[in-house]
């Protein structure tokens, strides 16, 4: 299988320009360590670890089959798509969903469906938005 999203964030560097070149070389190196992999490791915030020997599974599944996907090579950036607005936006509306779904109020056919209609609904918009704005500036 192929993913198309790779995401590496964050991402630390040091400035040509720091003057606090050797420290902030040691924080680039503390985060992108071991002890910092292992420590993320105990705590998932929804992001897969680049270093795979500290989190073999989460709540007893493998996360073996997370780290077997292939990467499509995509030349198209995704914010030519989609604009960067919509994922704030989008992100109330799929809590709202979510909850719905919680509290039994949808089942989440339902609410996948509602969400499909307003994603789509709002990323017209956006979109429609961003071409206004690139007719302005011309």
């Amino acid at each position: 299988m192929e993913s198309t999203n790779v995401s590496f964030y964050p991402l630390f560097a040091v400035s040509a320009n720091s003057t606090n070149k050797r420290a902030a070389w040691e924080f680039v190196k503390f985060t992108s360590g071991s002890e910092m992999a292992h420590a993320r490791s105990r705590t998932m915030t929804g992001n897969l670890p680049s270093r795979t020997g500290y989190l073999k599974e989460f709540k007893g599944k493998s996360m073996e089959p997370f780290y077997m996907l292939k990467t499509q090579h995509n030349s198209v950036w995704m914010n030519d798509y989609v604009p960067i607005p919509f994922f704030g936006k989008f992100y109330k509306t799929l809590e709202e969903e979510l909850q719905a779904v919680i509290d039994h109020k949808k089942s989440v056919d339902e609410a996948a469906a509602a969400l499909e209609i307003k994603g789509q609904e709002l990323l017209s918009k956006l979109q429609e938005e961003a071409k206004q704005k690139t007719k302005g500036n011309t």
